[in-house]
């Protein structure tokens, strides 16, 4: 009889840096339970609907996710491990899209963030919106097919999705990292 896979909720979706981050740290098979939100992870892990809620907690350039912080003092977990994972923000947008067509860009707040010396500086005039998530975001600018609509996420979100990445690493710090940590019930 083989062993049921663990349950771990992570925040985003398929081809999201927790998705890329949580498949390293377990190096084992297990289940991700896709969350929109921090918060959504914590209920499922509080719930015992998950096994583990695996979450980043701090990047070298955002610095400590203050909604993490909040979440692990009012959950009663421990933390199981980490995993540190390098991080490169990519633009991507459908196969028309140039920078000069680039009217907004949308992500996650932290990838934004991240991302804020290009996107202030190459795309000073683009509207900026926060997205719950890097790869959904992807996913959604895909739908809007429009060469004026882009996302920052990863290569593998581009791969996963068929889009296109305009610009490679235009995160703030080449030496970009964020720290996830993997949470279980205490």
């Amino acid at each position: 009889m083989t062993k049921p896979l663990l349950k771990v909720a992570i925040q985003g979706d398929r081809a999201s840096f927790h998705e890329i981050a949580a498949h390293r740290y377990y190096q084992e098979p297990v289940e991700l339970l896709y969350c929109q939100t921090f918060e959504e992870t914590f209920a499922l892990l509080h719930s015992g609907n998950a096994d583990r809620a695996f979450v980043a907690v701090s990047n070298t350039a955002h610095g400590t996710i203050a909604e993490v912080s909040t979440l692990i003092q009012l959950h009663s977990v421990k933390i199981e491990g980490a995993h540190d994972l390098p991080i490169e923000q990519h633009l991507i947008g459908a196969p028309t899209a140039t920078v000069q067509t680039i009217q907004r860009v949308i992500s996650h707040p932290v990838a934004l963030s991240q991302c804020s010396i290009y996107l202030n500086g190459e795309l000073m005039h683009s509207q900026k919106d926060e997205y719950h998530d890097t790869s959904a975001a992807v996913a959604h600018i895909k739908a809007l097919n429009s060469p004026e609509v882009v996302a920052i996420g990863s290569e593998a979100a581009a791969t996963l999705h068929g889009m296109r990445i305009i610009k490679r690493a235009i995160q703030d710090d080449p030496n970009n990292v964020t720290t996830f940590q993997s949470f279980v019930r205490q």
